[in-house]
């Protein structure tokens, strides 16, 4: 009688290619891994027709293919179950690497893969230990070859192009809830962290410029540009914004919370670096921020979208992307909204104090202008000044005009919309 080979307690021989399809490696390709990693897999204990077949404890080769379940640092979710093997959602068969698999036998790619069953574009198509094994012979080849880095770098794509292709890659997942819900918790924990270690970055660059404090170094350079104060300090311009912005709503209460007599407010000047109540023609386009010499035009529908897409709550929408500023040339842009809203949104800055203190200098207009261009509205502003949101997109989502642009833009706004 034939023993039970799951009852007997004597092991289990096996050849490589008996083996693969028991530990979920494609056809063929157990004998090169082994050859891979000699230091992982046991030695053979048997072997059939003079040598050429050899025979291996199964249990060892088990363990072997197991044991290198170490953790792999790499944001990449596992994709792996609980036994190590990765199932293939096409056919049901089990792998420790699905991407052989994938183009031997359903002619896809990984990415194709990934976006037929509606997968996180970071998940990972290989088991665990595979992938750390990978990482150590990796570490160990970069060990021995010092050089070895410098000849990948030399060899890989420009950041550019691999930027391009990573956001391709992950547009296809982007909407899936699993995928929004992870970013919000990791935005939720990565976030307070990379904020106070922004906060010690600045206030070490405050202190460097001289000054005790940022706050310190905010309110000593106030009588300044932005441009010029972020230069003095050694920061950006936007960041000097920004930090003035808070200040400035730090120091001056809500209108709910002033006690003064109507005439009393009608004398008092208006806060520099405020957001301005937006008037009713700006809405939902613009709100407006003035500066010294200077005013911010925010496109407020895509600002709110793209800070609630960073949240993980929604990404932006094509019609909240038309809402943005477009930059089109060194100087010129392509506005949002209407006509009327962008000149609602410059009236606002030349009814402000600080731009009849600019006037009252001697100040005077500059070269700036607007036109239609297939009905969509250009503006040209040499003084002024904007960033993009990133070097693989033309959107914007704030202009800071210069007072010498805005005289000249509100003119022509005024001329094409007949006013």
């Amino acid at each position: 009688m034939t023993p039970d080979p799951a009852t007997s307690s004597a092991p289990r021989l096996v050849t490589r290619r008996g083996a693969e399809p028991l530990l979920g490696y494609a056809r063929g390709s157990l004998k090169a891994v082994m050859q891979q990693q000699r230091g992982r897999w046991p030695a053979p204990v048997a072997c059939l027709i003079k040598g050429r077949a050899l025979l291996y404890d199964l249990d060892d080769l088990r363990a072997a293919a197991t044991g290198a379940r170490a953790d792999v640092r790499s944001r990449r979710r596992a994709g792996a179950d609980a036994d190590g093997l990765v199932t293939c959602l096409s056919c049901g068969k089990r792998y420790r690497s699905l991407g052989p698999h994938l183009a031997r036998a359903h002619h896809t790619t990984a990415a194709e893969y990934r976006a037929e069953h509606r997968l996180p574009a970071t998940t990972a198509l290989m088991a665990t230990d595979v992938r750390a094994a990978l990482s150590q012979a990796r570490t160990s080849a970069m060990a021995d070859d010092p050089d070895l880095v410098d000849r990948m770098r030399s060899a890989a794509l420009p950041p550019r192009e691999l930027a391009r292709r990573s956001a391709e890659t992950r547009a296809a997942t982007d909407s899936l809830p699993t995928v929004r819900a992870a970013r919000a918790a990791g935005a939720r924990q990565a976030l307070p962290a990379a904020q106070q270690a922004r906060r010690k970055t600045l206030e070490a660059q405050a202190g460097a410029a001289g000054y005790a404090s940022m706050t310190a170094a905010i309110e000593a350079t106030r009588h300044l540009s932005s441009r010029a104060a972020a230069a003095h300090i050694g920061v950006g311009a936007t960041t000097v914004n920004r930090w003035r912005r808070s200040q400035a709503a730090a120091s001056h209460p809500t209108d709910n919370d002033q006690a003064a007599p109507p005439v009393t407010q009608a004398r008092r000047r208006p806060p520099v670096g405020a957001v301005l109540e937006p008037q009713t023609g700006m809405k939902p386009w613009f709100n407006v921020e003035v500066r010294r010499e200077s005013a911010h035009v925010t496109a407020t529908t895509y600002v709110e979208a793209w800070y609630r897409d960073r949240a993980g709550e929604g990404e932006v929408t094509d019609a909240e992307r038309a809402a943005a500023w477009e930059a089109v040339g060194t100087h010129t842009l392509i506005a949002p909204g209407t006509v009327e809203a962008l000149a609602a949104a410059l009236r606002q800055i030349t009814e402000h104090g600080a731009y009849k203190e600019w006037l009252a200098d001697g100040n005077h207009a500059g070269g700036a202008a607007a036109e239609l261009r297939d009905d969509r509205l250009a503006v040209t502003a040499p003084t002024s000044h904007w960033y993009r949101e990133s070097d693989d997109t033309a959107l914007v989502s704030h202009v800071e005009f210069g007072y010498e642009d805005v005289a000249p833009i509100l003119a022509d706004l005024r001329r094409i919309g007949g006013q």
